[in-house]
């Protein structure tokens, strides 16, 4: 992947953001703010982590899935189906894993490149350990449509690079990108906040 030299103005570490965004505004109930961040950053830690667990496990259990001995299609009849086995025998509706795979599925779309052997083995019976420390599951939302996703995000965690910091990594990265290549194949999207390429 190339490295592009820093040439456009950062999304969120701005003169316009310090200036609107006041810290000295802020406090916490019952505690220091400095204990606040810490114990607030620990939990969503915590939260991310246990997510992607759940995540690696639901779609593990989704690809198992057989209609006829076969995988299920994109075909009327085959969701259908899912959604009368979902219903009858879990006892959930499909449409739930559907809404929430708003993130689910741009996450579930990395578990290839994060474990070759993804569907032989059993995520019950063995951990799937998230393979970054500063890269959050945000930033994985964040490029998930970029062709160099996994080299972006490998420079985010060298770097040690914050979310809004990796925001304005990316943003330079496919702004330089476009440039070069003298039109616009990705834009900044908001709800949720990611990179689209465009046709």
């Amino acid at each position: 992947m190339k490295e592009y030299k820093k040439t456009y103005e950062n999304l969120y570490r701005t003169e316009r953001i310090k200036r609107r965004f006041r810290i000295d505004r802020i406090s916490a109930e019952g505690m220091s703010l400095e204990s606040y961040v810490h114990l607030f950053s620990s939990e969503a830690r915590a939260y991310y982590r246990d997510l992607f667990q759940h995540l690696v496990r639901i779609a593990w259990l989704m690809r198992k899935y057989r209609i006829d001995g076969r995988r299920r299609s994109n075909m009327f009849w085959d969701n259908e189906m899912f959604s009368y086995f979902m219903k009858i025998l879990v006892g959930y509706d499909a449409w739930m894993l559907k809404k929430f795979n708003s993130y689910g599925i741009a996450i579930a779309s990395y578990f290839d490149d994060f474990f070759p052997d993804f569907e032989i083995n059993n995520p019950f019976k063995s951990k799937y350990k998230y393979p970054y420390y500063y890269m959050t599951l945000d930033c994985l939302v964040f490029v998930k449509n970029i062709t160099e996703r996994m080299e972006l995000l490998a420079v985010g965690e060298k770097k040690k690079l914050k979310y809004v910091d990796f925001i304005d990594y990316v943003a330079n990265h496919i702004l330089c990108y476009n440039e070069e290549n003298g039109k616009d194949i990705y834009t900044i999207k908001r709800n949720p906040f990611r990179v689209v390429k465009l046709k």
